[in-house]
């Protein structure tokens, strides 16, 4: 199998290098010619599964057309938890609805990778557990509208969302380090 894809990957190399450095207006084969007798002494074995591209809600298509980056399409290693997609947050209920994946500014996503290659590099058993990122401004509005403190002491809990915070922008992320079955450190 190791063989049959180096033959492939050559293949594949070659007619890349080929495509990109033909004169313009070459006209390139239709056809690429396989040699038989390579494929007949390889054993085949089952393709393993592609992963599926994530399916995103319509609030996050969203924050896609915004530029903001789902950070697990630049790193699937990197896990997401968000706790105010789900009851496990000083909320008591699923705050996000809909949105299930890690929006980033594309700079700090980057960072983010950043941070889980090192991370992987000193302890390959680990990896980044986020918790939240982008939240849009109707969400801290509900989060502002829903904690019952005195004016003076809400703000040191929560941003108001007449300011707005980072998290709004998708420039801030929570997150913790957790090991291989996604339990945090």
């Amino acid at each position: 199998m190791q063989y049959f894809r180096h033959l492939v990957s050559g293949l594949v190399v070659t007619l890349l290098v080929a495509c990109t450095n033909q004169p313009a207006g070459t006209k390139l084969p239709d056809t690429v010619a396989v040699i038989p007798d390579t494929i007949d002494t390889v054993a085949v074995q089952e393709t393993p599964a592609i992963p599926e591209k994530p399916t995103y809600a319509a609030v996050e298509k969203e924050l896609l057309l915004l530029g903001l980056l789902d950070v697990r399409s630049l790193d699937s290693g990197i896990m997401v938890q968000l706790k105010y997609s789900t009851t496990d947050n000083f909320m008591g209920f699923d705050v996000y609805g809909e949105i299930d994946h890690a929006f980033l500014q594309p700079d700090v996503a980057a960072r983010v990778v950043k941070a889980q290659a090192a991370l992987q590099q000193k302890h390959p058993e680990y990896a980044l557990l986020i918790y939240d990122a982008v939240r849009p401004l109707r969400i801290q509005r509900l989060m502002w509208d829903s904690v019952k403190l005195p004016k003076g002491e809400k703000h040191k809990y929560l941003s108001n969302p007449l300011n707005g915070s980072l998290h709004n922008y998708g420039a801030a992320v929570d997150l913790t380090i957790a090991d291989s079955a996604g339990i945090p450190l």
